[in-house]
């Protein structure tokens, strides 16, 4: 494997999985507790404001260190996001990339191409996923624990209330390995016991 120069640099490469995800203020309805004959209600702000997240799963080929790195943006993810986020993984991940990603229109543009071109020794591998199977990207799988569990049925009082308690639930995640790991096995990628 390692006499091929691109196999061998993805032997040793991080595989770093990045996907975008929105929360809006408006809550996820879940099933919750209450009197019988009450109906609960969930009071909203009846905003449509939300913030994107990018997320990205980092690990080396046989998932001993497993990392999940974040980033934060008021309204929708434009290119120039999708560079500072790049720049963002190139500080924290120093070994060579191998990312994988989907199709998303900013993953495309001219900017990020360049960007990728320019720093091809340390992005060794760019692939993307076939749109019509998104269940293969890990990340994927992390968006559900905290739409479904930490933000359900959730009303902030502001928006800054709302956008702290994001933050919170996908730090929780960052810190828990395991999960991390479990949303690797589930992608079909890798398997218990090694890549």
């Amino acid at each position: 494997m390692a006499s091929h120069s691109k196999k061998g640099a993805l032997f040793q490469a991080i595989f770093c999985f990045l996907d975008e995800s929105g929360f809006s203020e408006r809550p996820t309805v879940r099933k919750t507790w209450g009197k019988k004959g009450i109906t609960p209600i969930i009071r909203s702000t009846g905003s449509w404001s939300n913030i994107s997240a990018t997320g990205i799963i980092a690990t080396d080929p046989n998932l001993k260190k497993v990392r999940e790195l974040c980033t934060f943006k008021r309204g929708s993810v434009r290119k120039e996001d999708t560079l500072k986020t790049l720049k963002h993984l190139s500080r924290q991940i120093k070994e060579p990339i191998a990312l994988l990603w989907d199709s998303l229109a900013q993953h495309k543009a001219k900017i990020v191409r360049e960007y990728l071109h320019k720093h091809k020794n340390h992005f060794v591998i760019v692939e993307r996923f076939p749109s019509y199977a998104p269940e293969l990207n890990p990340q994927e799988y992390l968006w559900s624990p905290s739409k479904t569990k930490d933000m359900a049925n959730f009303c902030g009082k502001t928006f800054e209330d709302f956008e702290s308690t994001v933050k919170k639930s996908l730090r929780r995640i960052q810190k828990s390995p395991d999960i991390i790991r479990g949303a690797l096995y589930k992608s079909g990628l890798f398997h218990r016991g090694g890549s």
